[in-house]
């Protein structure tokens, strides 16, 4: 198809650039770690996983090496590889896959609250992602404590563990689609506990969150099946970082 052909000739430039840059400035230089990434996202395009998995696990170690560990790269890198063990590795391996994914990224956290700070998107989006994996394996202790760090990580504050939560007002966090999910995962796990009375607050904060969304944000979400919002939490934030052109699902 024109597509695959497309993603053929991007991947034969991407090799290009690897080896000239590699020849120029050598394997270790941040930007053939740079490169490495884009290689390795057109591999998950084109759903050579495993290829995926290899070029990203090598821009890391670059990455790490050039920039240091708290480099805000590294953790959107670390943030990347994770999210490719958790939703594109299959069946196979699949406890492997998600242990390795919820390592990474609890790894990636550091680097993301040094570089931008204890309120941040990405540091969101992470700690929730850390949160549906600790409840997919019946944690729902560190599940709901990683829950109600990603609410911090968007701006949400609260004085204490399932007190009344107080927005911040000033920093329009409350207005990202990523508090409602977040919220609508902490109902879920509230559910599953039989806490009704917190469950029932969690879904009205949802509710709250999803008031403050724009209305074609709203659109989007009502767009959305039940069944897939736990999922999307995971990947609502596009365009995480500098090297990451488009979303992947």
């Amino acid at each position: 198809s024109v597509c695959t052909q497309l993603r053929m000739e991007r991947l034969n430039v991407l090799i290009c650039v690897l080896d000239l840059e590699t020849e120029t400035l050598g394997r270790s230089h941040p930007e053939v770690g740079y490169t490495l990434l884009k290689r390795g996202e057109l591999h998950l395009e084109m759903l050579h996983v495993d290829m995926a998995i290899k070029d990203t696990r090598d821009a890391v170690e670059i990455l790490t090496k050039g920039l240091g560990k708290i480099h805000p790269d590294v953790g959107l890198a670390l943030m990347g590889l994770a999210d490719i063990y958790n939703y594109h590795t299959g069946q196979y391996g699949y406890e492997d896959n998600k242990n390795t994914a919820l390592s990474l990224y609890q790894e990636a956290l550091t680097p993301l609250r040094e570089s931008f700070g204890m309120v941040n998107p990405y540091l969101g989006l992470a700690l929730n992602s850390i949160g549906i994996l600790y409840s997919g394996r019946d944690d729902s202790k560190h599940a709901m404590k990683s829950f109600y760090e990603a609410l911090a990580g968007y701006g949400v504050r609260s004085k204490a563990k399932h007190e009344e939560v107080q927005v911040a007002g000033d920093n329009g966090q409350s207005s990202r689609p990523d508090v409602f999910f977040v919220w609508i995962n902490v109902g879920g796990l509230h559910m599953a506990r039989k806490e009704w009375q917190l469950a029932l607050r969690s879904y009205l904060k949802a509710q709250s969150a999803f008031r403050c969304l724009d209305g074609e944000q709203q659109l989007h979400l009502q767009k959305i099946g039940p069944r897939q919002l736990m999922r999307h939490a995971l990947s609502s934030t596009k365009g995480r970082s500098s090297f990451q052109d488009n979303e992947t699902h």
